[in-house]
């Protein structure tokens, strides 16, 4: 056993140690440290993420603040569709669920009012 190997001080106090345990420990401060900077990298990417989405939200909102008119449609087209989906009843539903493969628009539909 080799005994001339020494762990860097910053974690311990310095202590002599055989070459395997040497290495061993070199090769985790490594992966600790590599998996570290990936962690901050990670942390510095969702920070930037999230400063562009709240501007792009800031910007888009001026402009949807802007255009009432176009608000108050949506919100009249909305009425609408809630209004068609509580006149729906069960043997509706049924029906549509009757069909082998019905279309796709029929599909987000149903799947649209079975969330509801």
């Amino acid at each position: 056993m080799y005994f001339g190997e020494q762990f860097p001080g910053h974690y311990y106090r310095n202590v002599k140690v055989c070459s395997n345990c040497y290495h061993v420990y070199s090769f985790l401060d490594k992966r600790r440290s590599s998996s570290f900077k990936k962690y901050k990298a990670r942390q510095a990417s969702k920070l930037k993420d999230s400063e562009e989405k709240d501007s792009i939200k800031g910007k888009l909102g001026n402009k949807v603040g802007c255009n009432e008119e176009s608000t108050i449609d949506r919100e009249s087209e909305l009425d609408l569709a809630r209004n068609s989906i509580l006149m729906l009843n069960k043997s509706d539903i049924d029906e549509i669920r009757s069909l082998r493969k019905p279309p796709a628009i029929i599909q987000m539909v149903l799947s649209a009012t079975s969330i509801v």
